[in-house]
């Protein structure tokens, strides 16, 4: 179970604008959060993965404190076991399909698992590409795969789908499917 009560104040091309959320979500749930436009989306997932501190609450993840102002605990990102899909997809253009997936591999992983993860976002066929070769769509499920790579205990997505035209939104809808299966 993730629970997580955030406050920060968002400077916004309106203003300030205050944010609270105060959300429990059992483990195995698949949420959407959606709003508008500047509501502060991204920068609630920003902060469950410790890219931006709030301002105040907490962030619990079953029962490991990752962030709480009251106890002055603010685990650093690469220690909360979260996969972070970015809606830029922040791939590195010198590495090819499978060392971008090889990425996010921990050592103790087996080597088959990328292979595994090609398949399964149905990249196999340009694990020998090259990032700037990869349509829209091919580089999400590059950065879905290399997310997922890290066996995550909470993967982020931030806009998954907006880049995509409805065929391979409806591809990504099915691959996200079987990833949370």
């Amino acid at each position: 179970m993730i629970d997580f009560a955030l406050q920060k104040k968002l400077h916004t091309a309106d203003g300030e604008m205050q944010l609270q959320v105060n959300v429990q979500i059992e483990s195995g749930k698949f949420v959407s959060l959606y709003g508008s436009s500047g509501a502060g989306k991204t920068s609630v997932l920003r902060m469950l993965a410790g890219f931006m501190k709030p301002d105040g609450g907490h962030v619990m993840m079953n029962d490991a404190v990752w962030f709480d102002t009251q106890k002055h605990i603010n685990i650093d990102p690469q220690q909360r076991k979260i996969g972070f899909v970015f809606q830029d997809y922040a791939l590195f253009p010198n590495m090819n399909v499978r060392e971008n997936i090889a990425f996010g591999l921990h050592k103790n992983s087996t080597p088959g698992f990328v292979s595994e993860l090609l398949e399964l976002t149905g990249l196999t066929m340009l694990a020998s590409r090259k990032i700037q070769t990869l349509s829209g769509g091919q580089k999400q499920r590059v950065a879905l795969a290399r997310a997922i790579a890290t066996k995550p205990l909470l993967l982020l997505l931030d806009e998954p789908l907006s880049a995509i035209d409805s065929v391979m939104r409806a591809q990504m809808k099915t691959t996200l499917l079987e990833v949370h299966k």
